[in-house]
């Protein structure tokens, strides 16, 4: 990655001469032993390093400096919501390249602006997991668990007026059964 070091040493022969590439992906420090070496990571990229030997050999290292992985967070990472119900995922340290959800059928997620945001639409009980992706194939999950809506309650009457002794019936007339 940027900015690390790795030191190398030929194990055989007697260099004369290092050559780098590409100086601005890569450059060396030559230890006084003139075997070892020094790489500094210094931009992103490819960087050919050739050791000449005194011997009219060569060997060549090919350096890939790419970009570390990110420390990708969200808030939050589990939930359970309504069927019906769409609720918000937020990228919280990082940035988010792919939103997922295993099952859409249960959880469908869908990127909000510029995907540092997503919401999560309930469809139908059960279980999904969303997965966000950064750009380097870090990734994080959210689980999410879907429950059926409470059926709502609703009686014949909204008032009754009633005076000691009085006794009224009420009749459930939408949502289940109540055993009172």
């Amino acid at each position: 990655y940027k900015g690390e070091t790795r030191e190398l040493t030929v194990t055989r022969g007697t260099v004369t001469k290092w050559e780098v590439s590409d100086k601005s992906v890569a450059e060396v420090c030559i230890f006084s032993n003139g075997k070892t070496i020094e790489v500094e990571a210094r931009g992103y990229g490819t960087a050919t390093i050739k050791a000449y030997g005194s011997d009219g050999s060569t060997a060549t290292l090919t350096v890939n400096v790419s970009a570390p992985k990110e420390s990708l967070t969200i808030s939050p990472y589990s939930m359970t919501v309504t069927q019906g119900e769409i609720r918000n995922i937020a990228v919280t340290t990082g940035s988010a390249s792919n939103w997922v959800s295993s099952n859409p059928n249960v959880a469908e997620v869908f990127v909000v602006g510029d995907g540092s945001m997503a919401q999560v639409e309930a469809r139908n009980p059960g279980t999904a997991t969303i997965t966000v992706y950064d750009r380097n194939g870090g990734w994080v999950n959210c689980n999410v668990t879907v429950e059926a809506p409470v059926a709502k309650l609703a009686l014949d009457l909204t008032h009754a007026y009633m005076v000691e002794g009085d006794w009224v019936d009420l009749t459930v007339t939408s949502g289940k059964a109540v055993n009172w």
